[in-house]
């Protein structure tokens, strides 16, 4: 009988945290889109959106390293996702505020205070803010935990010992 190595070990992890962070995002991003009456377009337009995050990752090649990247991108939008209804609600709330002061709808105009009749209002924005926030202040941790867990030292890309950039 084989017995599991460390590679093994750290392989099945990161496979398991790929296959959630995919799984928990289909789930997430249901629910997020769940109020709007075809959310099928909505959901093909995010899934397109991971699809070229995970493109560029990929351009080096597909190895640990790569598989771990397009796994910190699925748990960015699997992130992104959980958080994304509760920016929406407050958009939702201004929007409200807005429409209810008079003064403020004669200032800037009856059409953006009649915009809150589109249910599909925020969607999409709201996702790709909240993605935005998380790429920016959240990507290295998340890198940091996730190549800690799967990856070894080795699988990572190595500094040239002349120049200092890094060798694939």
């Amino acid at each position: 009988m084989m017995r599991p190595t460390q590679r093994n070990l750290r392989d099945f992890r990161a496979a398991g945290l790929l296959t959630g962070g995919l799984s928990l995002l289909v789930f997430f991003l249901w629910h997020y889109v769940a109020g709007l009456a075809h959310p099928l377009p909505m959901m093909g337009s995010f899934g397109l959106l991971l699809a070229i995050a995970c493109y560029y990752e990929l351009r080096d090649g597909l190895n640990r390293h790569t598989i771990a990247l397009v796994t910190v991108q699925v748990w960015l939008f699997t992130f992104a996702a959980i958080f994304a209804p509760f920016l929406r609600g407050l958009l939702i709330e201004t929007l409200d505020a807005f429409a209810a002061t008079p003064e403020l709808v004669a200032l800037s105009g009856q059409e953006y205070a009649s915009a809150l009749h589109n249910p599909v209002l925020g969607y999409g924005s709201c996702f790709a803010l909240c993605l935005a926030l998380l790429r920016v202040f959240f990507t290295g941790a998340v890198k940091h935990f996730l190549f800690g867990w799967a990856l070894e030292e080795s699988d990572l890309p190595q500094p040239c010992p002349h120049c200092g950039s890094c060798r694939k």
